[in-house]
């Protein structure tokens, strides 16, 4: 069966992700898959084969879709679809669900989160025309799957590139990694995505390598409490800043 071939267009404005070894690590066992990120700063950072880096000036995704649509269309034309993605998500198998769902007549394949989704758009001139240049979608031929099922209970299993409940064993195309960290200060894992292993697991508390994991409950509340550690220092810091604000 041939596989239908995507890429993933992913907007960096301003900072970058304390996780974005993760992001990286995870695109990186991704076949079929490639991403184009788009940054509106300069950055040094090594990518996987099939990441690739520009630096151009854009500030929302209004000044993103203008510049797909005049400078992008060739490359978007290289693939069967494509989708604008995010630096909060971790992706999983993504070309695993395009099969499935993908037909001659798809246009347009919506992956769908509980308050979230994920737009694959068909790579035709016709397609890209009118979401680009036309903004309208609304009459393009759709597939819609629900893949993701609410559960605020989650551990993650990461295995070469896969997202697996471990729980209940259900692949997920992607996760927000945000939603799941709850913006906690949560890194344990190494800044080069090339030392992250292949296998790991995530959960609300972070980040469990294998022989973490067969230890979770000792180590989950190590994590627990140096994330209260953390966060009762970083009180204190600001309340000495305030009080020393309010004697001067």
């Amino acid at each position: 069966m041939n596989c239908v071939k995507t890429t993933i267009i992913v907007p960096i404005i301003d900072s970058l992700p304390a996780y974005l070894s993760l992001f990286l690590e995870q695109l990186s066992h991704q076949k079929h898959v490639d991403a184009l990120l788009l940054c509106n700063f300069n950055i040094n950072i090594e990518t996987p084969d099939n990441v690739e880096l520009i630096t151009i000036d854009f500030h929302n995704l209004q000044d993103l879709i203008q510049y797909l649509g005049k400078q992008k269309q060739n490359y978007l034309l290289e693939y069967d679809y494509w989708t604008i993605g995010s630096i909060q998500h971790l992706y999983g198998h993504i070309t695993r669900f395009l099969n499935k769902l993908h037909t001659p007549n798809t246009e347009m394949i919506v992956l769908n989160d509980d308050d979230e989704n994920l737009m694959f758009f068909k790579s035709s001139k016709k397609v890209i025309e009118q979401v680009l240049i036309q903004h309208n979608s609304k009459t393009l031929n759709l597939v819609e799957a629900e893949i993701l099922e609410k559960n605020l209970k989650k551990t993650f299993y990461f295995n070469k590139g896969k997202i697996i409940d471990y729980h209940n064993r259900m692949n997920y195309p992607f996760i927000n990694i945000e939603k799941l960290l709850k913006h906690r200060n949560i890194v344990h894992y190494d800044q080069d995505w090339k030392k992250i292993p292949s296998i790991f697991y995530l959960d609300t508390t972070g980040f469990y390598t294998e022989n973490e994991f067969r230890e979770y409950a000792q180590v989950r509340i190590h994590k627990e409490i140096k994330e209260i550690g953390y966060m009762c220092k970083e009180y204190f810091i600001n309340l000495f800043q305030k009080n020393r604000k309010e004697i001067a």
